[in-house]
């Protein structure tokens, strides 16, 4: 089972947190819009920025412990014992993550800015990616795969997973190809 997809969103999503405040180091007011009643500054949004960031490299590097301590399962009875005896730190990653997904919310609500719309977006797939994640692992480990017919049960309710899995990556990579994505962080963002 390969983790590697939930690592490349975290990490385009903490690539594209790092850009969303780039040039807000000067001590302009953050931008508002009348629609948006929050207005923070913009001290207060590079510090939320580096706390996401800081809560997205955790995550990170658990899902990259995650990702080696399964990988290197040998049969499917050894990944369901990794994944029983492990499973908190998925837990811990997703609880990182959904940190740092709250914190670029109150930037996107403060300065919503193209740039901080496409870390939103990535940030959202990631998301949807550690959630198919998390419903891979409990399937396995509620499953059992004693016997063969509770193997070939296991592998149809996991087809269906491994199918969403694949159509997040879709939607991932036609974003990352999109003018939208391309265009979102320009140097004013």
């Amino acid at each position: 089972m390969n983790k590697s997809r939930a690592i490349w969103l975290f990490l385009v999503a903490l690539s594209a947190f790092a850009e969303a405040c780039v040039n807000h180091g000067s001590e302009k007011p953050a931008p508002t819009v009348a629609a948006s009643p929050t207005r923070i500054s913009v001290a207060e949004i590079n510090a939320y920025i580096r706390t996401g960031r800081a809560e997205t490299k955790m995550a990170g590097d658990l899902l990259n412990k995650w990702d080696a301590d399964t990988n290197a399962a040998t049969s499917l009875e050894n990944l369901k014992q990794i994944e029983i005896d492990e499973s908190t730190i998925l837990d811990q990653a997703v609880q990182h993550h959904n940190k740092s997904a709250e914190l670029m919310n109150i930037v996107q609500s403060a300065h919503p800015t193209s740039c901080v719309e496409s870390a939103s977006i990535m940030t959202k797939m990631a998301i949807e990616d550690l959630a198919v994640e998390i419903e891979k692992r409990d399937l396995l480990i509620q499953s059992d795969i004693s016997t063969a017919a509770g193997v070939a049960q296991f592998r149809r309710a996991f087809a269906p997973l491994s199918a969403k899995e694949h159509a997040i990556v879709d939607k991932k990579n036609a974003y990352m190809e999109s003018a939208a994505y391309k265009n979102a962080c320009g140097p004013n963002d």
